[in-house]
């Protein structure tokens, strides 16, 4: 078992061997939709996703727990090859190729929605900058970007780390996020954008997604008609329900926000977080002809759910929970389908930006020094999780090769 005990002398930890941070990394095969990803603390793991579902195939491939991405991942690609033929881990070593010669075999990487600075839609000029956190992990601004994604409107991004990841002297750009910056059109020439001070009262994921439907209503995504429209806010409604029932959680006593999980939750917020999730179920067995809210594609507020579900998802598994109440999200199939349906490739940009219940409990346990429970993180020789990772394509794995070389320096 891996303890995911943080290191004393930083917030967050340090690589042992380049130094650099250690955060979560997101390495996806576009046409396999293989994930390679590193949880904090150098939890290394390879999911896949297919019609055939999700299952984790390896966990903690030969590097330290305090491994940053691209070292614990030059781990992963160094052994994967060569498990079944060598016959013992100190050939591993000996074996494994340098960073110029891996580079020069991986190629470039292909640019994802997560890694892009630029999101144009062919327009010549961004309409706003969209500030999110460097490691997407804030559900606001996830609930934001899946939404302007959908609407396809231009806009540029800038990143800033979370408290919870700062390095010793760093500091953050932004204050807090989301935040929306409008173009200065008049000021700005071609590539050489000006942009307005931040826009206000739009600090959570709902009043951006409010404020970009007010603001592009020819690309809105709710529904047109009165009486849909009046079902969605309904479904808005339960939406901060279930979002307040969930941030119970992760407040602690005194209101101080954490990443992991309020040690002083009551019987009343477990009665609330089931009930908000008994009442997504039911609105979502009403009428509904798709996996969503108001048919087979999500609107507005289906989308908003989304980045919510895979938390609440996250959350349930959390020995607080999971192992005291019984409760897991497939005990209300309808939201699990629907966050499995927005998950497959193409349905929704959330499939481009999703993360997995693992990485999200992991972030979850590191405030609270805790472990990944065994059924999720099985423990693995090398030479087992080296023979599972050499099954996988060869072209999946050259992919997440590449930018695993693109982020070494």
């Amino acid at each position: 078992m891996i303890a995911l005990a943080r290191p004393p002398t930083a917030r967050f930890p340090l690589c042992r061997s380049c130094a650099d941070r250690v955060e979560v990394g997101r390495y996806r095969h576009a046409r396999s939709n293989t994930v390679l990803r590193i949880a904090p603390l150098g939890i290394a793991g390879l999911v896949c996703r297919g019609a055939a579902g999700r299952r984790r195939v390896s966990n903690l491939i030969g590097c330290s727990i305090t491994s940053c991405t691209a070292c614990a991942m030059r781990t992963y690609f160094r052994t994967g090859r060569r498990a079944v033929s060598t016959g013992a881990a100190t050939k591993f070593e000996a074996a494994a190729p340098s960073w110029p010669a891996l580079a020069k075999v991986a190629g470039r990487p292909a640019l994802r929605v997560f890694e892009a600075r630029e999101r144009l839609f062919g327009a010549t000029e961004p309409e706003f900058k969209f500030w999110h956190d460097a490691a997407g992990w804030c559900p606001h601004c996830m609930v934001s970007w899946i939404v302007m994604e959908e609407m396809r409107i231009p806009y540029v991004t800038e990143t800033t780390p979370l408290r919870a990841y700062l390095r010793p002297g760093e500091k953050k750009k932004q204050r807090l996020v989301p935040v929306i910056q409008l173009t200065d059109k008049a000021r700005s020439a071609p590539n050489a954008w000006i942009f307005h001070d931040a826009v206000q009262n739009i600090g959570r994921g709902e009043q951006v997604c409010r404020w970009l439907a007010e603001s592009y209503p020819a690309s809105s995504l709710w529904p047109n008609q009165h009486d849909e429209r009046a079902l969605s806010e309904s479904h808005f409604d339960l939406f901060i329900r279930l979002q307040r029932a969930h941030s119970a959680y992760r407040r602690l006593p005194g209101g101080r926000p954490t990443w992991g999980v309020n040690p002083a939750h009551s019987k009343q917020d477990e009665r609330a977080l089931v009930a908000a999730l008994d009442d997504l179920e039911a609105a979502l067995g009403v009428d509904t002809k798709g996996d969503f809210l108001h048919g087979p594609k999500p609107h507005m507020v289906d989308l908003m759910y989304l980045p919510l579900l895979e938390r609440v998802e996250a959350l349930l598994l959390h020995p607080f929970l999971g192992g005291l109440s019984g409760h897991v999200l497939g005990n209300w199939p309808r939201a699990c389908n629907m966050l499995g349906a927005a998950r497959k490739p193409g349905a929704c940009a959330f499939s481009e930006l999703t993360s997995d219940p693992e990485t999200l409990l992991a972030i979850s346990l590191r405030d609270e020094g805790g472990t990944l429970p065994s059924s999720l993180s099985p423990e693995l020789s090398l030479l087992d999780a080296a023979g599972i990772a050499a099954e996988h394509d060869a072209e999946a794995r050259l992919d997440a090769a590449a930018r695993v070389c693109a982020n070494h320096r």
